[in-house]
């Protein structure tokens, strides 16, 4: 795992830092089970999509890997928890 803020994070256990953890303890909490993966991907950097595409990413993305599927939120980690808590975890 790295933590240098500028690469992308990925928690395949629960997280030690404490808003990833907290927002780990949400899908847990909302869904009944913990997820089985969570990747931080970090704001202001180039990403490429699935069909080669560089784009620019302005905002951090979560993508919560769960049994129920494959999530994607933008926002901070708080953010992102206060969504799953209104919302709950809903495939689009």
């Amino acid at each position: 795992m790295s933590s240098s803020g500028f690469n992308s994070v990925v928690f395949d256990a629960k997280p030690k830092k404490r808003k990833a953890k907290a927002l780990w303890n949400t899908v847990r909490r909302v869904s009944g089970v913990p997820p089985t993966m969570m990747e931080y991907r970090p704001p202001n950097r180039w990403h490429v999509d699935d069909d080669g595409n560089r784009i620019w990413r302005k905002t951090a993305e979560w993508v919560i890997h769960h049994e129920m599927g494959r999530f994607l939120f933008k926002g901070t980690a708080m953010k992102v928890a206060d969504q799953i808590e209104e919302e709950g975890l809903e495939l689009n």
